[in-house]
């Protein structure tokens, strides 16, 4: 990884699909730098940059936002109705959806709130590999 490698800010509060993201994204070759907060509060955070995120060295900003859609005190929803309201960078940056739910009403409204893609997570890191590059065209 390297100083001009994209960053994308992984929203996932389950150590295992972070693990799995993580793995997929080196099998996958694309050298993304993946930062990751456990929540939609934590997200927020992040992108304000308050607290111990307000450095931008340690803590870069994304060019991409990868939200999971169930998590507590936060959901991916949520995240993505209060990005709405606010100004540019952070109402610029694109979010795509990676949950375990194929619920169409799901889909649906993630895509109501302006996430870029939905995208149902595999059960195998190799498949989430091959689903990774569909994310590249997000990249700002």
């Amino acid at each position: 990884m390297n100083q001009d490698d994209p960053t994308v800010l992984l929203v996932e509060d389950d150590d295992n699909d972070v693990f799995f993201f993580q793995v997929a994204v080196q099998q996958s070759g694309l050298g993304w730098r993946v930062e990751t907060v456990r929540d939609g509060i934590d997200a927020v955070a992040y992108l304000t940059g308050v607290d111990e995120y307000a450095d931008r060295q340690r803590f870069p900003w994304p060019r991409l936002l990868v939200l999971d859609l169930k998590m507590p005190r936060m959901d991916g929803l949520e995240v993505l109705a209060w990005k709405r309201r606010q100004p540019p960078p952070i109402l610029d940056l694109p979010a795509v959806m990676l949950s375990a739910s194929s619920s169409d009403n799901d889909c649906r409204r993630a895509l109501e709130l302006g996430v870029k893609d939905y995208l149902v997570k595999p059960g195998d890191p190799l498949e989430l590999a091959a689903l990774l590059p569909r994310l590249t065209r997000w990249l700002q």
